[in-house]
């Protein structure tokens, strides 16, 4: 948050400019008149005001700046912020760090030029009221004075809300280290924490919550930003959605770029940080310290909403997806399907051979014992099954790991119902243009809360699929699999093979702990050039052939379903818990923003 004092520093200049521009004679501010949405004092020093919904714009009610603070104008010298009313602006108190951003906003407005009507009737300083101060004076078409540039109004604001956020933190934190956990439903910025501290809030209201959704961000602040705009584009489509799926943007460190951006949305959307105290050691000195530290951000995002917040399913978002106008009615419909069926462990959004040329029908699902990650969705028996395992570093491998499964699947889409733009980021665009441009986006509005979802239980969906198999026709040319007209089958006998396959039809080919990308019992299914079922499959008896969970694996899994079940009420009532517990306040340090916020 450094940068952003030094931003205050840079758009002095900006100010300056955008006054010499305009008439040096300056009038009292009354945000009430003419000007409103572009009075940069107000756009300053009212960072208490109501924000504008998604755009994070301010409605100004600013206390009217009299003849003294005309005269500091001129002069261009800074501005004491002791006539605004510290409730009003937010604010804990005058003094302090506080009182230091006010004045570095008072600063600013001085510097920039009137942008509303009306004069002070005496010289004295006003007492800020919000609606005092005389309306005597020339307006500004009279003045001749021009509007500041919209560049500099929009930055002013994203910076008046950022500081209007160090000082929600400052005061959380303090809280924090009372012993104080805050309630889920009463707040919009969350104190930092971590996988390895206590919670930074609990007793979430989960009545008529299908899933939150959060979204995982560290440093790609365009991408954020195109990321939520979408979200809140798809989600805003019904006012169901506001109660069924409460959003959350979940940072890693401090990224000044993503946090002005977060910004911008709080209030629709909830923010939490993840603040490590140290970094994470790779195993490996070649290995990238990037996969280590998400997986820490990953396991401290579950243990919050799981074990803190007391959610019961979890939607998990990355900054860089564009979302289909069905995606929240398909988790809603599927959320049932994933907590009856312990054979599942995830229903997800996306398809890696959801390329468009392996594609055709919107309203089809499958099963697959592949982790496909990248939009889905867990829940709270899945969590409570891996926690006490969670990997150091490339937690999404170790998903698909069969020791993590456990025989486990994940429900898919034929038409992904996310879409992946970020061509940057950790991977460094691993396959982006050859496998991730060309996927496809579904554009069908399925009514998916009136499908029949039954040929998705275990039982029936082997049955079923067992019976297309056997019924395509047997082929060994990767071309003539391509162009067949009806439903083929061509077989792989080992992994190398199976590449060499995967290469001529241009699929991903890489596999996973026996497990081909997109596969189920070691079959991948796609559709070739006519739109016919084109299967990947093992050859009979190859040992690379995963098999649905057992029985016995079944009973064990449920029994976890239920026992997690019961304790959804101590988990609810954890965040009481945590303050009774010895060292906890102690335990709770203040994160970077807050440290910053506090100095």
């Amino acid at each position: 948050m450094v940068a952003y004092y030094q931003e205050f520093g840079a758009f002095t200049k900006a100010a300056d400019a955008a006054r010499e521009e305009s008439d040096p004679t300056v009038g009292s501010v009354n945000a009430s008149q003419e000007g409103q949405g572009e009075t940069v004092a107000a756009a300053i020093l009212d960072a208490g005001g109501q924000r504008q919904g998604a755009q994070g714009g301010v409605e100004h009610g600013l206390p009217e700046q009299q003849a003294g603070g005309r005269e500091a104008a001129a002069a261009r010298n800074p501005v004491e912020i002791s006539t605004v009313d510290g409730s009003r602006a937010g604010s804990t108190g005058r003094g302090g760090k506080d009182a230091s951003v006010h004045r570095l906003a008072a600063a600013l407005a001085a510097r920039a030029p009137p942008a509303s009507s009306g004069g002070s009737s005496d010289g004295s300083r006003g007492e800020g009221s919000g609606s005092g101060g005389s309306r005597g004076g020339r307006s500004k078409r009279q003045l001749g004075v021009r509007r500041p540039p919209p560049a500099t109004v929009k930055k002013i604001s994203e910076l008046t809300n950022a500081a209007q956020t160090l000082r929600t933190l400052q005061t959380l934190t303090i809280s924090l280290n009372r012993g104080k956990v805050p309630l889920v439903e009463e707040t919009t910025v969350f104190p930092p924490g971590n996988e390895d501290e206590m919670c930074v809030g609990w007793g979430a209201n989960t009545r008529g919550v299908v899933a939150p959704v959060v979204t995982v961000t560290f440093d790609r602040d365009q991408y954020l930003d195109r990321m939520l705009q979408g979200l809140l584009a798809i989600h805003n489509t019904s006012e169901h959605n506001k109660q069924a799926f409460p959003l959350f943007v979940s940072q890693d460190f401090d990224d000044p770029g993503v946090q002005t951006v977060v910004f911008k949305y709080l209030g629709p959307i909830k923010y939490l940080q993840h603040v490590e105290r140290e970094a994470p050691k790779p195993d490996n000195e070649n290995e990238k310290l990037a996969y280590y530290r998400i997986a820490n951000h990953y396991k401290f995002i579950f243990q919050t909403f799981f074990n803190c917040f007391g959610y019961e399913r979890l939607i998990i978002l990355e900054d860089d997806m564009a979302l289909a106008p069905d995606f929240f009615s398909y988790f809603e419909a599927l959320a049932p399907v994933l907590d009856k069926d312990p054979t599942l462990y995830c229903v997800s959004s996306w398809n890696d051979h959801g390329q468009d040329r392996f594609v055709r029908d919107q309203r089809r699902l499958y099963r697959s014992d592949f982790f496909p990650g990248l939009g889905w969705m867990t829940n709270r028996a899945t969590w409570q099954s891996v926690q006490g395992s969670w990997p150091r570093g490339y937690w999404d491998d170790w998903m698909r790991q069969n020791a993590t499964r456990q025989g486990r699947q994940c429900i898919r889409p034929e038409v992904c119902r996310t879409y992946n733009f970020g061509e940057f980021g950790s991977s460094e665009g691993q396959f982006f243009r050859q496998f991730l441009q060309p996927i496809v986006l579904a554009n069908e509005s399925v009514p998916w809360g009136q499908m029949d979802m039954s040929y998705l239980e275990p039982g029936r969906y082997a049955r079923d699929f067992a019976a297309q198999l056997a019924a395509a026709r047997v082929v060994t040319d990767a071309a003539e699999a391509w162009a067949a007209q009806d439903s083929i089958v061509i077989r792989y006998h080992h992994q190398k093979e199976y590449e060499r396959l995967a290469g001529r039809l241009r699929m991903m080919k890489d596999w996973k702990d026996g497990v081909p990308r997109g596969a189920y019992q070691g079959v991948v299914t796609v559709r070739n050039a006519n739109g016919a079922l084109l299967f990947v499959a093992p050859a009979a008896g190859v040992a690379d052939q995963q098999p649905l969970p057992a029985q016995g694996a079944v009973q064990t899994f449920r029994r976890q379903l239920v026992a997690t079940r019961s304790n959804a009420e101590q988990q609810q009532n954890m965040g009481v818990e945590q303050q009774q517990q010895p060292g906890y306040q102690q335990s709770h340090k203040p994160g970077t923003l807050q440290r910053l916020a506090m100095q």
